[in-house]
């Protein structure tokens, strides 16, 4: 099945070849869904070297002359390496290049901390007028291709190498939205993004807190609709977010951020990644996973603890 990444890039190379003018720019990264465009739209692939922020600067020349252009590097450079010519051309002068990014939080750890780009959402959350898309199947990845790289505003999509699956009906994406809700239990919440989204579609019903297991949302765009969910969040006792990457300025921040601005108050804990736990270390997403009680297993039980803790504490 092909990862995020290869449906987003297969819809694109679908969408050249029906006439859109399209062009990527690359910072010295290829894929396999990259191969057959390269080969056969050789004058609109440019590669620029490992240079971020010269790829984010040819990228914004083109899309001024025209082009439809995707800006695609490796995580978390684009946006660390390259925040000045994203905030300033992306985000202050709104030019219409689409950043797309291979890594999410702890999907290449074994390359060390300088590849996980644990605060990259939370950067380009700070840039209002950019839409971010963190997609947790093929479907939002295939749909990402089709609305926002053809659109008049920037966008910045992060892909999990990892995820493989499609969940939803491509008629069901909403950008404008950004979220999806599996509704079960109306006293308790579970609010992630990403991976974690994609993990706990297939286990959030084996996961019982009194009796019934919680409800999951799934955010995928950002900004989403906060009047829409604060009216959905309001009816829940308590509330957890979850996220592979800080929590500090992230989904669980803007969570926080939106219960605040509508008045609701309620129990809310948020779990994500901290580096302390392996520092001078070099381990997997699994083994991070593994120690930080991320695992499948252990995330089933920690969510039930942090739930019971909650209601003990009022």
């Amino acid at each position: 099945m092909p990862s995020v990444r290869d449906a987003f890039f297969s819809e694109i190379y679908r969408m050249t070849e029906q006439g859109e003018d399209i062009v990527i720019v690359s910072a010295d990264l290829g894929a396999p869904s990259l191969d057959e465009f390269r080969r056969k739209f050789p004058h609109r692939f440019v590669n620029v070297g490992i240079a971020e922020q010269n790829l984010l600067s040819v990228a914004t020349g083109l899309a001024l002359s025209g082009k439809h252009v995707i800006a695609f590097g490796l995580n978390p450079f684009p946006v660390t390496r390259a925040y000045d010519q994203l905030r300033n051309f992306l985000g202050d002068l709104r030019i219409p290049v689409t950043v797309a990014a291979l890594n999410t939080g702890t999907c290449s750890a074994e390359c060390g901390y300088t590849h996980m780009p644990l605060e990259d959402f939370a950067m380009v959350r700070m840039i209002p007028s950019i839409k971010m898309v963190n997609p947790s199947d093929t479907s939002i990845a295939q749909v990402a291709a089709r609305e926002l790289v053809m659109s008049s505003l920037p966008t910045y999509i992060r892909f999990d190498k990892f995820l493989t699956e499609a969940y939803y009906q491509e008629s069901e994406v909403d950008f404008q939205k950004g979220f999806f809700e599996m509704q079960a239990s109306e006293l308790f919440a579970v609010i992630t993004t990403g991976n974690f989204s994609s993990m706990l579609k297939n286990s959030i019903n084996t996961i019982k807190i009194q009796g019934e297991p919680p409800s999951l949302f799934d955010c995928y765009a950002f900004p989403l609709d906060t009047d829409l969910l604060a009216e959905r969040l309001k009816s829940f006792s308590c509330i957890v977010t979850l996220e592979d990457q800080t929590p500090c300025a992230g989904l669980g921040s803007l969570i926080m951020e939106i219960l605040s601005k509508h008045g609701i108050v309620k129990p809310i804990r948020s779990l994500g990644i901290e580096p302390k736990h392996w520092e001078g270390r070099i381990m997997n997403r699994n083994e991070i996973y593994d120690e930080m009680g991320y695992d499948i297993k252990s995330l089933e039980k920690r969510l039930q603890k942090t739930f019971e803790e909650m209601m003990d504490n009022g």
